[in-house]
């Protein structure tokens, strides 16, 4: 895995310690193994084009911000 190459750049384009850019992966990977049950029941469910849809928009909106 080349997780310590892009690990190492991007500690240095963003100013952050080796502590805060591994604590943030492991909190963003903690964070999809809570959302994958639900979203994949929504799925399940028939949710699906309405989750995508409404993802697609907050990651839009994110990005503008």
């Amino acid at each position: 895995m080349a997780s310590p190459l892009i690990a190492e750049a991007m500690r240095t384009d963003l100013g952050w310690s080796k502590t805060e850019l591994y604590g943030a992966a492991t909190l963003g990977m903690l964070l999809a193994g809570v959302a994958a049950y639900p979203v994949g029941a929504a799925i399940n469910r028939g949710y699906g084009r309405l989750l995508m849809s409404g993802a697609s928009m907050l990651a839009g909106i994110l990005l503008a911000g």
